[in-house]
């Protein structure tokens, strides 16, 4: 009996020295992780293609302010919070007072101290050499834009951001409107044994006004009355103006990946502009490419336009120039007549730049067009006198480009000189055809048609469109 009370005593002597230990274990780690530091890496996708070639938060820095980085525990208490002014960055060091389970947000804000975009996730910190990777998921669908105007009453020009103008004005409105959420829209469901065709529209200056403007309801309306009822349509909309497209492009890569998936099928891409460069992002996911069958990229400026460059430059650069009035009466018109609303997404078609490469095993083709111009003073005074139409402020833009940029942009679709968009190769001129008209004309309808399915349809061929 004395024996195994010694025993008793001598394993319960043990047991607390172990408890001992232990807690003394548990203490020396938490002292060592008093102020500990983790690296936060923000991206806006997680393909290296696609991260290389995006612009980033510098892009829109006429829209945001500054990045807040925010970092909270598993109550909700801020524990660590820091501004950084610089957009270019995507780095930030964070110091965190031990390890555990932490929120972290980024977000981007605007002027207005309001957010516009964030990325957030929820990460257990386990190590001082561990690296957190946040991706942009939201944006803010309310925006501001600016209307100048001249007289008081009428609208001169439209900007997402207050310019420093290069016109004389009255006054100045602010307007909210809301930006599209990317989504894909089932148009109509294809036949049994008939493939789909997904659209994807370009930059669209009027989405300001609504969602669906009327070149997107132009679009639509086109290709439903001229594509048979047997094949399948969907139409791919998103914010062209001032969200990024690689978060568009995640949208798309999402909402194909699965519809694919679930059909079972492939789909035929026919994509206009800008669409065109959405599309580029997208291709970069493999298993959005195995869903790919063929594409038409449409009037895209695949290395950019002149007309990005004019849009996103400070314009009284030119005003020493002795065609000033010519060029500032062009620009004005072609912003009245909603060739462009000045945006930050023009960047994107800064000519020169470079997007994602398109990945071999790819089947397409590239439509381009090219409108004839006339005189610039001629067209401006026409317009100021009978007013500005779709064909008329891509001809003083063709006109524009030339004239500005030099005779080597003297073929273009009004928006889009050759040479880019025929960049890629394997690409068929349309003369006569403005940028407008690569998305919705019947001829270019019928065109896609021939190359997807090698179909002929008996369509009356239509000129360039008003």
């Amino acid at each position: 009996m004395f024996e195994l009370r010694r025993s008793f005593v001598a394993m319960l002597f043990l047991l607390i020295v172990a408890m001992v230990v232990l807690t003394g274990c548990v203490k020396i780690d938490s002292e060592d992780t008093d102020g500990i530091f983790v690296k936060v890496i923000v991206r806006s996708t997680e393909n290296e293609e696609v991260e290389k070639v995006s612009p980033g938060l510098s892009a829109y820095s006429n829209i945001i302010e500054n990045i807040v980085i925010t970092v909270e525990n598993e109550q909700g208490e801020v524990v660590y919070q820091s501004v950084e002014s610089d957009l270019s960055k995507t780095d930030f060091q964070v110091s965190l007072p031990g390890y555990g389970t932490y929120k972290f947000t980024v977000e981007a804000k605007d002027f207005d101290k309001t957010t516009f975009m964030r990325a957030s996730n929820t990460v257990f910190v386990g190590s001082q050499s561990q690296t957190v990777v946040l991706y942009y998921t939201y944006f803010n669908p309310y925006g501001t834009y600016y209307t100048y105007y001249k007289a008081y009453v009428i609208p001169v020009y439209k900007s997402l951001y207050k310019i420093i103008p290069f016109f004389e004005y009255s006054n100045i409105s602010s307007n909210g409107w809301t930006r599209a959420t990317p989504a894909l829209y089932e148009i109509r469901k294809a036949y049994s044994g008939y493939p789909s065709i997904v659209l994807i529209h370009g930059i669209d200056s009027s989405e300001i006004s609504g969602l669906w403007s009327d070149y997107k309801k132009d679009i639509i309306n086109k290709w439903s009355s001229y594509v048979p009822k047997q094949y399948g349509l969907y139409f791919f909309a998103y914010p062209t103006l001032d969200v990024p497209l690689d978060f568009s492009a995640s949208v798309l890569i999402q909402s194909i990946n699965t519809l694919g998936s679930t059909l079972k099928t492939k789909f035929y891409f026919f994509a206009h502009s800008m669409g065109g460069l959405v599309f580029r992002y997208a291709l970069q996911n493999p298993v959005f490419r195995t869903y790919v069958a063929k594409v038409i990229f449409s009037g895209t400026p695949h290395i950019g336009s002149p007309l990005g460059n004019l849009v996103v430059m400070d314009k009284n650069k030119l005003s020493s120039r002795s065609d000033w009035d010519l060029i500032k009466n062009a620009l004005i018109l072609a912003n009245m007549g909603g060739v462009f609303v000045e945006a930050p997404n023009y960047r994107y078609l800064v000519y020169g730049v470079q997007h994602p490469a398109i990945p071999t095993g790819v089947t397409y083709k590239t439509f381009a067009g090219v409108v004839p111009y006339y005189d610039l003073a001629s067209m401006i005074n026409a317009a100021w006198s009978n007013g500005i139409t779709n064909t008329l402020g891509h001809a003083i833009v063709a006109a524009l480009m030339a004239k500005v940029f030099g005779s080597d942009f003297s073929k273009s679709d009004g928006a889009v000189p050759l040479q880019s968009a025929s960049a890629l190769g394997n690409t068929e001129v349309i003369n006569g055809f403005t940028h407008y008209d690569l998305a919705i004309n019947p001829t270019v309808i019928s065109k896609a048609m021939k190359f997807f399915f090698n179909v002929t349809l008996s369509i009356p061929e239509e000129q360039s469109t008003n």
